[in-house]
């Protein structure tokens, strides 16, 4: 019976693991892609280059298909881009993104 418990626990984290794709449009993969990234990350602060990078998106989707999904994401409040002031008291983007909390 333990056996049975453990292969069910295995199956569901397989399935949320490689759960398939529901997308169709470029844009919406892309949204996916990012979006499923970013969820295993957490509430961690991520360079969003550096996560293109290791994912190869720039090349999946091209970067003007990043660039746009990358600014809807923050538009729609779905990711916060982290910022910084300088001593001038000027806001700068540090490059930096996370998904979003209910409070934010």
């Amino acid at each position: 019976m333990r056996a049975a418990l453990g292969f069910m626990e295995w199956q569901e984290a397989v399935r949320e693991s490689f759960r398939p794709g529901v997308a169709e449009s470029t844009d919406a993969k892309c949204t996916e892609a990012v979006l499923n990234a970013m969820q295993k990350r957490k509430d961690k602060w991520v360079k969003f280059t550096r996560l293109a990078q290791n994912h190869d998106w720039y090349k999946k989707f091209g970067s003007s298909v990043l660039g746009r999904t990358k600014d809807a994401l923050v538009k729609q409040c779905v990711l916060v881009e982290e910022g910084t002031e300088d001593g001038d008291g000027k806001k700068r983007k540090t490059g930096r993104v996370r998904l979003a909390d209910d409070a934010d």
